[in-house]
Formats: C-alpha cells, sequence, structure tokens
C-alpha cells in the first residue's frame, strides 16, 4: 500500500483526512489499524462513502484514546517495517563490526618476526658458524636469534651497529666481548664472581625503545635466549644481559610516549573529517544547498568557502590540542613540537578532503557518519597505534603500508621519539603520502560531480 497509495490516500482510506501527510504518519496509520485486527486494505468503495467526511472525523478523533498495549504494538510493528525496508543498510552494519572483530584477531597480540638486530663479536668471526655448532659461545647467541624471530645482522664495530640504530633500520645493538666464552664459563661453571670475570661474561646490549611494544619484546626474547644457554649449564646463575642507555628513548620507557602521536593523529583526523562532513550534511537536509547552487553559485565554489572557514578552526584546535600535550601534560618531544604539529595539520587537510568525498557521495547523514567512523577504526588498526606493523600478516602490513595513515605514524614518533626533523627521510614521506592521497580524494571528489551531474 505504501508504493502503490500516497500518505494522504492511506490516511483518508482509515478515517483520517491530510493532504500534507507524510510517510511516517501513512505508516502509523496502518499499525494502528493492524493492531486493531482492522484490515490493512479495506473495500475500495469505503473510501467515496463520504466525499466531505465531519470535522471530527478528520484527523482520527474516531479511533479514541490508545492505550498502552495498543501505542507500543502499533511502535513496533512500524520498526518491524523500518527493518525490513532497510535490511541491506543493517546488514552492511552487522558485516563491518565482525569484520573489525576478525581485524583485531589477526592484528593485535601477535610476535613480530624479523627485527633487525646488530651484532659486534669481537672474539670470533661468527660468519662461518652461523649455520652449524661453534665454539664460541656468542655464535651459539647468534644461531638462537632467528628462533625467536629476531634477525641478526653482524657488524664489525659498535659505531657501525649503532649507526643502523640510529638511521632507523635496526632495533638495537648487541656486544660480545673479547673473552666472553672464557669468561661465561668461568662464571657459571666455576662461580667466579670477580668484577672483571662479571664484566666480561655480560652481553651489552643497546636498544631502541622509541616504540614501547616493540622495545619490551625484544628485551624478553633476549633474556630467554640467554637464560636457555645459561640454564643449560647452571640453572643458579642470571643476569647475563647488561642493558646499556638506549640509542633512542628512556631506559624505562612509558606507553604514553609511544600512545600519544596515534593519540594526537587519531583524534584530529576524525574530528576534522566528521566537523565538515557534518556542514555539509546540514546544509543539505536543510535544502539550503539548493538553494544556493540554484541561485548561481557553483559546487566548488560553496565547498571552497567551507574548506577556508574550516581549516582554521582545525588548526585552532588542534593547536590547542598540542599545547596541552607538550606543556601542562609534560609528554616528552625529542624533537620539535613544531614538527608534529605541520604533520598533523597535513593529515587533518588530507581528512579534510576525504570528508568532502564522503559527504558527496552519501546523501544519507547515518550513512556518511559510520563512513567517517570506519575511517577511525581503518587507522588504529592499519597504523600501527595500537600494535606494531611488523607483527601484522604480509597482506595487513602491505595494505597498510599503501595508507597514508601507516607513514604519519612512523614520521610522528620518529619526530616525538627519535627527535628527526624535516630532513629526514621518514618524516618526508609522511608528508609526501598526505599529500599523494589528498591528490586522490579531490580527484574522487571531481569525478562525483561530474558523474552525479550527468
Amino acid at each position: 500500500m505504501v508504493v502503490e497509495d500516497s500518505p494522504a490516500a492511506i490516511l483518508e482510506t482509515h478515517g483520517g483526512h491530510d493532504p500534507d501527510a507524510r510517510l511516517e504518519e501513512a505508516v502509523l496509520c496502518l499499525c494502528v489499524s493492524l493492531s486493531r485486527g482492522r484490515a490493512a486494505v479495506p473495500e475500495r468503495h469505503a473510501r467515496h462513502v463520504l466525499e466531505d467526511p465531519p470535522r471530527h472525523l478528520q484527523h482520527g478523533e474516531h479511533y479514541g484514546p490508545l492505550r498502552v498495549a495498543d501505542k507500543l504494538v502499533a511502535l513496533l510493528w512500524k520498526d518491524a517495517i523500518y527493518l525490513r525496508r532497510h535490511w541491506a543498510g543493517l546488514a552492511a552494519q552487522a558485516l563491518f563490526f565482525v569484520l573489525i572483530t576478525l581485524l583485531a584477531c589477526v592484528v593485535l597480540g601477535h610476535w613480530p618476526r624479523g627485527l633487525r638486530v646488530d651484532v659486534v663479536s669481537e672474539e670470533a668471526n661468527c660468519t662461518e658458524t652461523l649455520d652449524a655448532p661453534g665454539d664460541p659461545l656468542s655464535c651459539a647467541v647468534l644461531r638462537a636469534l632467528p628462533l625467536r624471530g629476531l634477525h641478526p645482522v653482524l657488524q664489525t664495530d659498535v659505531l657501525s651497529a649503532e649507526q643502523a640504530v640510529r638511521s632507523g633500520v635496526s632495533w638495537g645493538v648487541l656486544r660480545f666481548g673479547v673473552n666472553f666464552t672464557l669468561a661465561f664459563v668461568d662464571r657459571v661453571v666455576h662461580q667466579r664472581d670477580a668484577d672483571d670475570v662479571l664484566r666480561a661474561s655480560e652481553v651489552e646490549a643497546r636498544l631502541d625503545t622509541t616504540d614501547f611494544v616493540m622495545s619490551n619484546m625484544i628485551t624478553r626474547r633476549l633474556v630467554s635466549i640467554v637464560t636457555d644457554l645459561v640454564s643449560s649449564l647452571n640453572p643458579s646463575m642470571s643476569n647475563f644481559i647488561k642493558f646499556e642507555d638506549p640509542v633512542f628513548g628512556h631506559a624505562e620507557p612509558e606507553y604514553t610516549e609511544t600512545l600519544m602521536p596515534g593519540v594526537l593523529l587519531g583524534y584530529m583526523t576524525t574530528f576534522a573529517a566528521s566537523l565538515i562532513m557534518s556542514t555539509l550534511l546540514t546544509e543539505k537536509a536543510d535544502r539550503f544547498m539548493e538553494r544556493t547552487l540554484v541561485s548561481g553559485v557553483r559546487v566548488w565554489e560553496l565547498m571552497g568557502c567551507w574548506v577556508v572557514v574550516l581549516v582554521p578552526v582545525v588548526l585552532a584546535v588542534n593547536l590547542v590540542s598540542h599545547l596541552l600535550v607538550f606543556g601542562p601534560m609534560a609528554v616528552p618531544c625529542a624533537g620539535r613540537p613544531a614538527h608534529m604539529y605541520l604533520l598533523c595539520s597535513a593529515l587533518c587537510v588530507m581528512t579534510m578532503l576525504a570528508g568532502l568525498l564522503f559527504a558527496s557521495v552519501f546523501d544519507n547523514y547515518i550513512a556518511a557518519i559510520l563512513s567517517c567512523h570506519q575511517f577511525a577504526v581503518s587507522f588504529l588498526f592499519l597504523s600501527g597505534v595500537l600494535w606494531p606493523l611488523q607483527a601484522m600478516h604480509w597482506s595487513l602490513r602491505s595494505l597498510a603500508r599503501v595508507l597514508p595513515w601507516s607513514h604519519c605514524m612512523e614520521a610522528a614518533r620518529a619526530v616525538v621519539q627519535r627527535g628527526w626533523g624535516l630532513q629526514h627521510r621518514q618524516v618526508w614521506l609522511g608528508f609526501g603520502s598526505c599529500a599523494i592521497w589528498a591528490g586522490l580524494f579531490l580527484g574522487g571528489l571531481v569525478l562525483t560531480h561530474r558523474t552525479r551531474r550527468r
């Protein structure tokens, strides 16, 4: 009936009269009739029994006051009809959250593999004995590293190994002394505790602790490797790894230092996209955009003016957020906070163009907001905010490397925790990915409006 008749005709069929009736009023009238046991489609001749019904029948007063149970049944009928009409959208929402759950199970909590660790062995050349049993214990430790997900790379001196860490290629440096094997045997087997024996039997480790999760995982693996080696000789011995001051980060890193760059980027990008989408969709819903376009204003002029007005708002909120984080909250920043602000601002402008694209594609406010939430969730899972990219499945890692959030996340952590500036390649990749994806969103916006114009 809703498809065949107009809302006014449906109300007139059931005793009401309202030429400006809406679809919701007609559906509610049908639900009330069904709840009272009346036929939804009465006889056709009953529609014209009274050409001019009495005044008290024109607005449904003949129904009388409804009981609470009748109201609830009518509302349930209305909700059931709504669910039936919008089953595709509801199924898509349910499928999206199922996929998010599966994505969380695939991304979070897994141990990364293939983490590079540079090794300096001053007692022997382990190149020939790395794949075969050798006499030096340092080579035995090297053979155990790949079994725990670490990728050892031999270096000739400590300076070269530390330079690999400073360039962002390696996650740490392990150094074995000249008399490591002899001192290790004296300490474990003969239980000698002289200072020179203790120092010579220690494995010196300098890690990159800028990523809280990665540094803790590498620390645990190194401790477990040496503990297994010691327990095979003397289970009562321990403390054979001496962790020196890290190359980057702090000796006791906090999770806040690792998480805060991602929180700033995630909050600001979601705010920027939702702000411009809600503004344009509200203007669409109020029919103000149609009246503006009819008056001769082009769509590019309309959207460009909104971008000019809203960009200062986003930049101001971004500035206040950075001042609070690096000011009263005293989150440490090894680099310049201005570089972090510029990177976050570039990502906000890129997401504002994405918001314009979604506001142009979707006319429904709810659908646009859900798409914005999907953006936020994909940022959390595929940018390395919650868990390192190295621990993802290779397919998801490849997808994350294409998206702009992962490059911006790595650039933000490089600025905040490593102190890198704009001259570093990894920082420029963050700005470059924002520029490339801004161009893609702008091209999609042009294509969308040309398609709709046809």
